[in-house]
């Protein structure tokens, strides 16, 4: 009687997982920031997308002004829409973790 690893098939199953998980975050986040996001134009509102892969989801904007909303200026008044969109859901995020890792 022989041993087969199931190591390979498990890092598999864990990889195609990972890359779920934090897809699923992804999409999540961009909804809530675009639901968030003020809108003049809807450019803005528009241009947030993601960028997920095993370790990690990289969300943002390519529009140039997308900080200042953000962050504010010295003239304008700071409306964030990225940052809620993540401390403000910490429970859904989390709970989108549990639901693709189980």
């Amino acid at each position: 009687m022989g041993y087969e690893s199931k190591i390979p098939d498990f890092k598999k199953e864990l990889t195609r997982r990972r890359i779920r998980t934090t897809t699923a975050i992804g999409e999540f986040v961009v909804a809530t920031a675009q639901f968030l996001t003020p809108v003049d134009t809807g450019r803005l509102r528009a241009s947030i997308e993601y960028r997920a892969d095993e370790e990690k989801v990289v969300i943002g904007s390519n529009v140039e002004y997308a900080l200042y909303v953000e962050k504010g200026t010295r003239k304008q008044k700071a409306q964030p829409y990225l940052t809620p969109a993540v401390e403000l859901h910490t429970n859904q995020i989390k709970g989108i973790v549990e639901r693709y890792m189980s």
